[in-house]
């Protein structure tokens, strides 16, 4: 008899467990085909918890890996891995708004930073900006229904937060708070959390024929996408990068024509060396700044020098100046009596380049060494020739065969430091026919391959 009772109590439990797992497998069916509103609108960002409210979350646990069973403990998410790619994609950090129309706050923006390859080339940033004219005007609430803001994306994060942040006033032009809240947002998205930067900045170095057109062009490659139209990559680098994007396949471009005109027209005004520019932000009143691509070379200096000659001893650097030294391993000066560490001109130099990262093969010493690679890489170096001081520019870099220096103010002080004599200070300009002058314009990127897009796919298109 209880042999006969246990066979029963053993069948009913079996049954109850079949039943279990059918209820399962139905409720998460139904869950699937009638999505309640605990799907989000964000791309692969489900939050079950509607779900949650009549199961129990151990239910889910089937077929998660030990990752997602702690990240979904932890935040009610399956998808969601908030070290996924350490929440930014971008080389630089978040830059800043200002100017006195969106064009010069972008550019500014750009400027500020701080992305290794793109802060400090005024033609990339030119074609960057050729693109954004085509495709909103600079207006960062411009949409066409399917892609939204000043770059024209339909990423979700980015249009949620603006949605929350601003308002959804997409289709209209706001000025003031509105305006500048919103292409805040847009930019940090672009350059920040789009994947898709990260690929354009790593491709910079592809590019050929280094003109705004060709940045233009990489950039509607990898941030665009806008392809069915008549419009054909002319950079070879970019070609190369666009059939490694689509596995050898190739397209053709909307609108490509008017994209490079408005790049080149950009880089005439803003580029080239830089003009100065009125800018103002929305809360304060107007100052003038120079948006160029010697800016970042000219403020990296006045960082690191001090700002009179002859205030200090040669053997006191700035500390900004000093820490860099320390970084970089540079005992230049150190042979002086007494040691004075970082008086010399090569040395404060090589600091500027590396604290700016413009350039990560810039040599760390030697004024003659410095010169030499300069000369040998025009592609980053352009040497004036025929000079005058009314051509200079802030953050041109002079050299002879015993001293460099880089100009400040336009010709009207140098940024510099002297063997054994002075540390790194602000001079007033003096002539000297001996120097041969050399304007950046452009760099390498160092940005490295940490996490793959997670968003957009590798490859796909935006056809509108």
């Amino acid at each position: 008899m209880m042999k006969i009772k246990e066979s029963l109590r053993n069948a009913f439990r079996r049954t109850n467990s079949i039943k279990f797992i059918v209820m399962l497998i139905f409720l998460t069916i139904s869950f699937l085909v009638f999505p309640s509103n605990s799907v989000s609108a964000t791309t692969n960002n489900i939050n079950p918890t509607g779900l949650t409210s009549f199961l129990d979350k151990t239910a889910l646990w089937v077929g998660l890996s030990e990752k997602q069973q702690t990240i979904f403990s932890q935040t009610d998410n399956i998808f969601y891995d908030p070290t996924e790619c350490d929440e930014q994609i971008g080389g630089g950090t978040a830059g800043m708004l200002s100017g006195k129309d969106n064009l010069e706050k972008i550019w500014n923006y750009l400027v500020s930073l701080n992305e290794p390859g793109v802060s400090n080339d005024a033609k990339v940033i030119s074609g960057i900006l050729g693109n954004l004219q085509q495709e909103s005007d600079f207006n960062p609430f411009s949409s066409n229904g399917t892609y939204y803001g000043v770059y024209q994306t339909d990423r979700s994060e980015m249009i949620n937060r603006v949605n929350s942040e601003v308002g959804s006033y997409w289709g209209q032009k706001m000025e003031g708070e509105k305006n500048d809240k919103a292409l805040q947002i847009e930019l940090e998205d672009m350059t920040q959390k789009n994947p898709r930067w990260k690929q354009f900045v790593k491709d910079l170095s592809k590019v050929q024929n280094k003109t705004p057109t060709s940045y233009m062009e990489l950039f509607m490659l990898h941030l665009e996408r806008c392809v069915n139209g008549s419009y054909s990559m002319t950079d070879p680098g970019v070609i190369q990068a666009m059939h490694d994007l689509y596995s050898g396949g190739s397209y053709q471009y909307q609108d490509g024509d008017k994209r490079a005109k408005y790049a080149e027209e950009i880089y005439k005004k803003y580029g080239n060396g830089g003009v100065s520019a009125s800018t103002s932000t929305s809360t304060s009143s107007s100052t003038s700044s120079t948006v160029s691509t010697n800016n970042i070379i000219s403020e990296t200096a006045a960082k690191l020098a001090w700002p009179t000659k002859g205030e200090h001893a040669k053997n006191d650097p700035k500390p900004e100046y000093k820490q860099a030294l320390e970084e970089t391993g540079v005992t230049a000066g150190t042979q002086c009596s007494p040691s004075s560490l970082g008086a010399d001109c090569g040395a404060f130099v090589g600091a500027v380049i590396y604290v700016s990262k413009y350039d990560k093969d810039f040599p760390s010493v030697g004024s003659s060494t410095q010169l030499a690679y300069m000369a040998e890489h025009p592609e980053k170096y352009e040497e004036l020739k025929d000079w005058k001081k009314s051509d200079l520019k802030s953050g041109d870099i002079q050299a002879h065969n015993g001293h460099i220096r880089i100009v400040m103010e336009d010709g009207k002080k140098l940024a510099h430091a002297s063997q054994c004599d002075r540390t790194g200070e602000i001079t007033d300009y003096y002539e000297d026919t001996k120097f041969r002058t050399f304007r950046p314009i452009g760099a390498t990127s160092t940005t490295t391959d940490e996490c793959s897009p997670t968003e957009g796919g590798t490859g796909d298109i935006n056809q509108a």
